[in-house]
């Protein structure tokens, strides 16, 4: 880790003095204060963790860009990762590497991490299922309202197109985002191929502000081969009023069974932090009431911040107080 976070300084004192570029990194720690297992009756206090997969949320990020040209990646930890876990006594490893670069002011190029969406609901930033994202190449055209979004995206160490002697070509995940924004609004399509375009994703979305008020709508269907029509929308809207602020996001799925979800945020801002109430249920038409409820509070202290609640979990009666502390830089 001191050989990763020394690289890193050289780095960014090159891309400095050299090119000019703007840096910025940040550092994040995770854990429980305090923990009771309602199926084992276990209780616990004082840990320090990190989530699984969060890359949005990364032990450690940084990132260099200047107006032609930049580069990102994130160091990860957690259990359910290839490389090991936190707990393990692993190596850290890094995920999601990112270089871009813009020959062009309309054509952007990108190798390593990409990922495009319709739109993305704001409370969790994790839960829209209508995007492509993963490792490989991304094409970007910008025509003024247009954009244009090509990703082919085979994954780390291995090939987009690839075909053996007396095999069928293989081709991985292929995805195209078309947008278009003007008064009435952003509008996009979205097509992604999977599975040598045996598994097919076609959607929509639109996305407004209307006076305080933003919401959006993503719908689409999954087409795949020997299996029935898939259904997905979306419905995000978040508003406020003076210190007061909401939102709400609301998935809708059907593939032979219905499920509706829920994620609803309530804040209240203070003087020198905001507190909120969470409401997260998965499928409000699940046989077993499965909501988790947060009651927590966040802010910051010079460049560090942090973000600390207590959850209850239904199904299982589970009750912890985690907390999240970051300092960026």
């Amino acid at each position: 880790m001191k050989k990763i976070v020394g690289i890193i300084a050289a780095v960014a004192m090159i891309a400095t003095s050299v090119f000019a570029a703007d840096i910025s990194a940040k550092v994040e720690l995770d854990g429980k204060l305090f923990n009771y297992d309602g199926g084992t009756k276990a209780m616990s206090a004082l840990n320090v963790d990190k989530p699984a997969a969060q890359h949005w949320n990364a032990v450690f990020s940084a990132s260099a860009s200047g107006d032609n040209a930049g580069a990102s990646f994130v160091v990860m930890s957690g259990a359910d990762e290839t490389f090991g876990g936190w707990n393990t006594g692993k190596e850290l490893a890094g995920k999601n590497w990112q270089i871009w670069m813009k020959p062009t002011d309309t054509l952007k190029l990108t190798i390593g991490a990409n990922g495009v969406n319709l739109n993305q609901e704001q409370i969790t930033w994790s839960g829209t299922a209508l995007k492509s994202e993963g490792d490989g190449f991304g094409i970007n055209l910008g025509l003024d309202a247009l954009s244009i979004d090509v990703l082919f995206l085979p994954g780390l160490a291995k090939d987009w197109f690839s075909k053996a002697d007396g095999a069928d070509a293989v081709v991985a995940e292929t995805a195209v985002k078309i947008g278009y924004g003007a008064d009435f609004g952003n509008i996009g399509f979205l097509f992604k191929g999977e599975s040598t375009f045996k598994k097919n994703t076609i959607a929509i979305g639109y996305s407004n502000n209307f006076d305080g008020l933003f919401a959006f709508l993503n719908a689409g269907v999954i087409l795949e081969k020997d299996k029935d029509l898939a259904i997905r929308a979306e419905v995000f809207a978040k508003g406020n009023v003076d210190s007061f602020g909401w939102a709400i996001w609301i998935p809708f799925d059907y593939a032979g069974d219905a499920a509706v979800g829920t994620i609803l945020e309530l804040t209240m801002g203070f003087d020198g932090f905001t507190g909120y109430l969470r409401v997260n249920d998965g499928n409000w038409l699940a046989k077993t009431f499965d909501a988790e409820f947060r009651l927590g509070a966040k802010g910051s202290v010079g460049a560090a911040g942090w973000n600390t609640w207590a959850q209850f979990n239904v199904a299982s009666k589970s009750f912890s107080v985690p907390f999240e502390l970051g300092y960026s830089f």
